[in-house]
């Protein structure tokens, strides 16, 4: 009896809670340019992939999306501080096929991925957008070919709005 008490009790607060969380909207953004040839005037900057979740405060988050070749994933948990700023754990990964591969042990070809990970917790503010990184590179072909590369991660929090988000 008192196990079944207790758990109708857990489901309760559990079904409270839900109601009363509020959603917020957790943007991951990624400007830049990526593999142009080093020796060509440079493009403008532009959103390269923008990954957006519906969180809520205290509880683990998970999304993932295809953008063209790119596989994104984002993973996390964000708390609200005292002071009424947000600490996010964000856990990012972008992968695509490099169009290489390499011999394995067996003798099949086994594809090379190239990937980005950001795994950083980061202090952030509701409305104002917090950089993670930049990323800033020239990496070179087999052909020799000198490719650049720069890109710029922001992570933003906003309350989530379904009227109009």
């Amino acid at each position: 009896m008192y196990r079944h008490s207790l758990t109708a009790i857990s489901f309760v607060l559990l079904f409270c809670t839900s109601l009363t969380a509020d959603d917020y909207l957790l943007r991951l953004e990624t400007t830049g340019f990526r593999d142009r040839p080093a020796n060509e005037k440079l493009p403008a900057q532009e959103i390269l992939e923008s990954i957006e979740i519906v969180i809520r405060i205290n509880q683990p988050f998970y999304g993932k999306s295809t953008i063209g070749s790119a596989k994104i994933s984002i993973n996390g948990m964000v708390e609200q501080l005292n002071d009424g700023r947000f600490r996010a754990q964000i856990r990012y990964r972008r992968s695509t096929d490099s169009g290489e591969s390499i011999k394995g042990p067996n003798g099949l070809q086994i594809p090379i991925t190239k990937s980005t990970n950001i795994n950083t917790t980061a202090i952030i503010e509701l409305q104002t957008p917090a950089e993670l990184g930049k990323n800033d590179a020239i990496n070179r072909t087999q052909d020799g070919t000198e490719l650049k590369t720069k890109t710029r991660s922001v992570l933003s929090l906003a309350k989530f709005d379904p009227a109009k988000d």
